[in-house]
C-alpha cells in the first residue's frame, strides 16, 4: 500500500484516523443506487477513512438507503491492522452517527476514539449511558473522560 511506502520513509508518531459518509448522487436506475430521505436524492452512500494528512486510507461504495455508519467496522478494521506492528498511536474521529453503544463495544482495541454527541442532553445519550454501566460492571479502564459537558465523548477502547 503506498501509504506504508510513505510512513516507512517518515514515520509518524499519531494517526487521526476520520470516518465519515458523503453523497454521490445518481441519475436513472443504476444498480445499488437508492433513495435517501437525509440527502434527498437517489445516491451511492460511500463511506470514507482519511488520515490527518488527507491521505484516503480506505473507502466503500454502499447503497444509498444505509444508515451513514453502516459497515464502519468492516471499513476501519483493516486500516487499524495494517498498523498493529508499528510504533504509532491510532486516534478515531467520527462524527455522531459512530457514537453508539454497537460501535463501542466491537471497537478495535487500543484505539482512542473522539465522537460528538448529538445536541439536546448528552448526558442521556446512549453511548455515555452504556459507558457508565460498563464502568461500573468491572474493574478495567474503560473511558479516558467522558467530556458530556462539551458534547464530546472521548473513549480508549479496552485493551
Amino acid at each position: 500500500v503506498w501509504i506504508d511506502k510513505v510512513h516507512d520513509r517518515r514515520p509518524p508518531k499519531m494517526i487521526i484516523l476520520d470516518m465519515d459518509s458523503s453523497v454521490s448522487p445518481t441519475h436513472g436506475d443504476q444498480e445499488g443506487s437508492a433513495y435517501n430521505g437525509h440527502f434527498g436524492c437517489s445516491c451511492y452512500h460511500p463511506l470514507f477513512v482519511f488520515n490527518q494528512f488527507g491521505d484516503l486510507e480506505r473507502c466503500s461504495l454502499r447503497s444509498g438507503n444505509v444508515h451513514s455508519a453502516d459497515d464502519w467496522e468492516r471499513v476501519l478494521k483493516p486500516v487499524v491492522v495494517r498498523y498493529k506492528g508499528r510504533q504509532v498511536r491510532l486516534y478515531f474521529r467520527g462524527d455522531a452517527a459512530f457514537a453508539s453503544p454497537e460501535t463501542l463495544t466491537a471497537a478495535p482495541h487500543g484505539v482512542l476514539f473522539h465522537f460528538p454527541l448529538p445536541v439536546g442532553r448528552p448526558q442521556q445519550h446512549a453511548s455515555v449511558v452504556f459507558i457508565a454501566a460498563l464502568c461500573q460492571q468491572t474493574t478495567e479502564p474503560v473511558a479516558n473522560f467522558v467530556d458530556v459537558l462539551s458534547g464530546y465523548l472521548h473513549i480508549r477502547s479496552r485493551t
